[in-house]
């Protein structure tokens, strides 16, 4: 048997390790391309938005978006105003107050809402029988995806061209707030300062 030891073959180990570095360096480019893209992104919320309409919305808003939206209408809100009291226990139940609002999670305050725009649209009838995603259009950090909708509702079909705007969440496309939403809200708003 032989006591001698195996040289340090220089070259194969360089080998190894730049193998290694360049494996390391083209993972983010897979992770990357495994991403949704923004029009992947608002047809999964609309196959979504088929079972659970208004519902589906929570899973992709945009959490800093939502906040915000939180935020500004609450600071809006006076539990001094007997129609914002009244308003607020409608959607949260008895005992809930602005102040007691203001400590709940977005996805807690905004459920409550989408739950109303969920019930309203199902005394309209209306239904959406389908999408089609006519393009993107990029601006700055943001992402529009203009699509189309079928509608249905009783005795009156539409159609329909409208855009989704999307902002970067932590390495994902998520929704800013859409138009539905916003009015939602300003209603809202209006109602309690009455």
């Amino acid at each position: 048997m032989s006591n001698v030891r195996p040289q340090y073959n220089f070259r194969m180990h360089t080998r190894r390790h730049l193998l290694l570095f360049a494996s390391i360096a083209i993972i983010p480019t897979f992770a990357q391309a495994a991403e949704e893209s923004p029009v992947q992104v608002v047809e999964r919320f609309h196959t979504a938005f088929m079972k659970q309409r208004w519902l589906a919305l929570t899973e992709f808003l945009h959490p800093e978006d939502l906040a915000n939206a939180q935020q500004a209408l609450l600071s809006q809100f006076s539990d001094d105003n007997r129609t914002t009291r009244k308003q607020i226990e409608e959607l949260y139940g008895d005992g809930m107050t602005v102040a007691k609002l203001k400590g709940v999670s977005p996805e807690e305050w905004i459920n409550p809402i989408l739950a109303a725009m969920n019930r309203s649209l199902d005394r309209s009838g209306l239904k959406v029988m389908a999408l089609d995603v006519l393009g993107s259009i990029e601006e700055g950090e943001l992402r529009h995806v203009l699509y189309r909708w079928q509608s249905e509702a009783p005795q009156m079909r539409m159609s329909q061209v409208e855009v989704r705007t999307l902002r970067q969440y932590k390495g994902a496309w998520r929704l800013l707030s859409p138009m539905d939403l916003q009015i939602s809200l300003a209603g809202m708003q209006r109602a309690s300062q009455r």
